[in-house]
């Protein structure tokens, strides 16, 4: 009796349909993704029924794929406060650009363009502001966002100081006045 030889076939390829689950962290910008998932749930809920789990669920991929871009959930609301800054920067420099070269009328902009942001993206605002957000820990992109932030409510204020004659010891410390309007505003 003759044995025939017999070659091992290959598995069929698997296609991204074959792969279910499996083939679902391909993203194209999964940090995109995640964050996306977080404002989303952040639009519904505050900052507390942030988790990586239901973020990864929303992002649609496995539980474990947000730690490819975040260590913890602080880490996650601390890229989403970075990102907030960002878009408030650009949003008071387009307003303040639209302003011309007045002062006040620069900072009556510049107080517009963070009001328009607060109301237009209240999710990263809540996070930027909130009490969930860990100042603490070393993240020097997000602090570096909200300085630059700030800086441009500092050269807001800067020429008004010579407008209401600050006496020069209160001048060096313009950041007092600023700080108090950055807060209130």
């Amino acid at each position: 009796m003759a044995i025939a030889s017999r070659r091992r076939r290959s598995p069929p390829a698997r296609t991204a349909a074959s792969r279910g689950k499996r083939g679902r962290y391909h993203h194209g910008d999964l940090r995109r993704a995640l964050l996306d998932a977080a404002l989303a749930v952040l639009t519904e809920a505050d900052s507390r029924a942030l988790t990586l789990r239901e973020v990864a669920r929303r992002a649609g991929v496995t539980h474990a794929a947000p730690y490819r871009h975040f260590t913890d959930k602080e880490a996650l609301l601390a890229a989403v406060a970075e990102e907030g800054f960002h878009t408030l920067s650009e949003a008071m420099r387009e307003a303040m650009g639209r302003a011309g070269d007045d002062p006040v009328e620069r900072l009556e902009a510049l107080g517009v363009g963070y009001v328009r942001f607060a109301l237009a993206h209240p999710a990263h605002f809540e996070v930027m502001f909130g009490p969930e957000l860990s100042w603490d820990r070393e993240v020097c992109t997000l602090q570096s966002a909200a300085d630059a932030t700030f800086a441009l409510l500092l050269q807001s204020v800067g020429p008004l100081t010579i407008w209401v004659s600050l006496p020069s010891q209160f001048q060096s410390k313009l950041d007092t006045p600023a700080a108090f309007m950055y807060g209130t505003v």
